[in-house]
């Protein structure tokens, strides 16, 4: 008989007992019997020889990613701790026969330290291997090793249920020692009537009658419509207090701090007056607060600070392998604060900008940001090390999940386009018209700086040697996007302010930037620090008529006319502008491939210069001018399914609309191909019927070569007559 028969080879083919597994040499010894029962896969990881890799010449212990082991045992099912913390750490990808893995990561390549500065350390993920980027910094939930023996680098830090006073005081105190005037608050006593809360006597208080120094707390959330924000007689606050008020005052108390500005019981909400005074000084109020508290956790009051009081947060994972203790530490901060009530509130953008100092709080964790440094409550860092040799900021490049740029507001024009980019159509207001008095005190910190930038309504006035060519780059903002515009009553449509999305959440792009496409020529990038403002040359003349009907010529009384502005009583209405116009209609007939395109039809020659420029090719035509009609309005945007406009594909009759464009200016800045070029700025209008003022729809920026003809004209000024255009006045509502 063979030496293998069949008897014995059945034997083998069994699957042998759980406990032989113990014995292999590639399985590590189980646990102690103080730590976790592992399944015999997570057996087979050893995180020793993952935390200990040697630094290499690069001074990282692992590149960017590198993917450490598949873990297939955790896809279905959780055998021990250490499955289900991997797999409630697991990254969901939309596809479902995604295989996981385990990969590690490098602290110094992710959140970019400069070589050497302090020793490197792990991160790990759960990453699946389709459907979803692998940089820890996106897929948000990360892995990481805490101790006491890791305080000199970048390390886990396990949290309790309740938030850790001690830490966010070391950060207040850390920064009151080192910063200085980077991060110091103003002074507040300008404001008129300026109230604040005591809250061991819990009443509002005039801060002029407290004994100086003193500092307070702001509080920036969610108003929400609920809680009573009428005061007693005496002052005092109501028996009932918002989950969060109580909350409030409980950290500031924690904090060290005595006196708490909430808006609903500080400002008068019945004093129209005083209301507005503080509306135009909330710069003053927000960057004279010793710190702003943002609640950026739940959906109105009620819900209060997570960590503080009664107030529950999510539990932080954790899982301890023999000496070793693994926490979850939550990276996509960004996201979560952007994805919050709080984050798509008007009111609350410029809260957070103004301030110095400012401690977040979300249902997982606590982050703060001044304008010198930023800490993580799950993740401890070396302050220090992380600082400039004098202590005085945060090395530049240093990056754990910032919120803000690192200067905060800025300081130059190309900083409030910026500005104006992430609040203009991205926020909610409850009350429409508070578009501007919400971002009022963003407007106001840009006049009061060393350069002063100031505005109309919204749109920047930037430094240049002509004060026309301000206005003109500032008229010249634009939006793309996939959803509906539409006017915004009491606001004039030259402004931003004047329209507003009826769902943010679809896509869409605001921007002041030049570096816009044209027709013939490639993306090409241009400066954006508005040094290029001293090339624009405006071609019209741009008076402005005021709410009483009076009409002031912008070139001379551009201060007086902002001044007006400003104070509200007498706002601009109408915007006259004087120059080369053409006039051109555009209709919803769909094209041959089933989608909504803009067709335009000159009302003159074919050969003239909007003809040529503008409308030389159908398909490029349609992408420049982003317009389609919906209903009553006329909308921005690029090309559309025709499925989702069944009737106006079926139908034989298209809609036309009369437009006019109207010669902004021409700036001379950038080349292509190693040849100058010039960016030429046409707004676009419209007039609907029955009314004698037009609306504005577009700015089109058109690259066009410097030498052309028509540009050497207008710059020398010899142009009298264009072709196919016509110098008229265009009054834009």
């Amino acid at each position: 008989m063979p030496k293998f028969g069949g008897k014995r080879k059945r034997k083998d083919a069994e699957p042998p007992p759980a406990a032989h597994l113990t014995t292999r040499k590639r399985i590590k010894p189980p646990p102690p019997p103080n730590g976790p029962q592992l399944c015999p896969a997570c057996q087979e990881i050893d995180f020793s020889e993952i935390f200990s890799v040697k630094e290499g010449t690069s001074g990282r212990r692992w590149p960017l990613k590198c993917r450490v082991r598949p873990l297939p045992h955790i896809r279905h099912t959780a055998a021990c701790d250490l499955c289900r913390f991997l797999r409630d750490m697991r990254v969901v990808s939309p596809f479902d026969n995604s295989s996981l893995h385990l990969c590690a990561y490098s602290t110094r390549a992710v959140f970019r330290l400069p070589r050497g500065l302090i020793p490197d350390t792990v991160m790990l993920a759960v990453i699946p291997d389709r459907g979803f980027s692998e940089h820890p910094l996106e897929t948000g939930q990360i892995i990481m090793e805490c101790g006491d023996n890791l305080r000199d680098r970048i390390a886990g830090h396990q949290t309790g249920s309740r938030v850790d006073f001690g830490l966010i005081a070391s950060w207040l105190d850390f920064c009151a020692t080192h910063h200085g005037r980077l991060c110091q608050w103003e002074d507040v006593t300008p404001i008129p009537g300026f109230s604040v809360i005591d809250c061991s006597a819990r009443k509002v208080v005039l801060w002029s009658d407290l004994p100086k120094p003193a500092d307070f707390v702001a509080l920036s959330y969610v108003w929400g419509g609920v809680g009573d924000s009428r005061l007693n007689v005496n002052g005092t606050l109501p028996p009932r207090l918002p989950r969060l008020v109580g909350n409030s005052i409980e950290l500031t108390g924690r904090l060290g701090f005595k006196y708490l500005w909430i808006d609903r019981y500080c400002i008068p909400q019945n004093d129209a007056e005083a209301r507005y005074t503080q509306i135009q000084n909330m710069d003053v109020v927000f960057g004279s607060a010793a710190v702003t508290v943002i609640a950026a956790a739940g959906e109105d009051p009620t819900y209060g600070l997570p960590g503080v009081g009664s107030t529950p947060r999510n539990e932080q994972r954790s899982v301890r392998i023999g000496n070793r203790t693994l926490v979850s530490t939550s990276l996509n901060i960004s996201r979560q604060v952007a994805h919050s009530k709080w984050g798509s509130r008007g009111w609350t953008y410029q809260e957070a900008y103004l301030s110095k100092r400012r401690l977040v709080f979300t249902v997982e964790t606590v982050y703060f940001q001044c304008c010198a440094m930023h800490c993580l409550e799950t993740i401890s860092v070396p302050l220090k090390a992380l600082h400039t040799k004098n202590l005085q900021r945060m090395r530049d490049s240093v990056n754990i999940s910032r919120l803000w740029p690192l200067r905060g507001l800025g300081k130059s024009a190309a900083d409030l386009d910026e500005r104006i980019e992430e609040y203009a159509f991205k926020r909610q207001l409850t009350y429409s018209d508070d578009i501007l008095n919400a971002f009022e005190g963003v407007l106001s910190r840009f006049k009061r700086m060393e350069r002063p930038v100031r505005n109309i309504l919204g749109v920047p006035v930037h430094h240049s040697n002509s004060i026309t060519a301000s206005l003109v780059v500032g008229l010249s903002w634009e939006l793309y996007q996939s959803g509906d515009l539409r006017k915004r009553p009491g606001f004039p449509s030259w402004s931003w302010a004047g329209w507003s999305l009826t769902d943010p959440d679809y896509w869409h792009q605001f921007r002041f930037k030049l570096d816009d496409f044209s027709l013939g020529y490639e993306r090409t990038n241009f400066q954006q620090d508005r040094s290029t403002l001293k090339h624009t040359t405006p071609l019209v003349d741009i008076d402005i008529q005021m709410a009483d009907g009076a009409l002031w010529p912008w070139a001379q009384t551009s201060d007086l006319i902002m001044e007006m502005a400003s104070s509200g009583k007498n706002p601009p209405k109408f915007l006259h502008l004087t120059g080369y116009t053409a006039e051109a209609r555009i209709s919803d007939r769909p094209d041959k491939r089933g989608f909504l395109l803009p067709f335009i039809n000159a009302t003159d020659n074919r050969k003239s210069f909007l003809h040529r420029r503008f409308l030389g090719h159908k398909d490029q035509s349609s992408r420049s001018f982003q317009m389609r009609v919906s209903g009553e309005a006329i909308r921005l945007a690029g090309s559309v399914d025709a499925e989702h406009h069944p009737a106006k594909v079926a139908g034989q009759h298209y809609q036309f609309y009369h437009l006019r464009f109207v010669l902004l200016g021409f700036m001379d800045d950038g080349e292509f191909d190693g040849k100058p070029i010039s960016i030429v700025m046409t707004m676009v209008v419209h007039r609907r019927q029955g009314s004698a003022a037009y609306e504005r729809l577009a700015v089109i920026r058109t690259k066009i070569p410097r030498e052309t003809g028509m540009l050497q004209d207008l710059r020398k000024g010899t142009a009298e007559e264009l072709h196919g255009w016509k110098k008229c006045k265009t009054q834009i509502a």
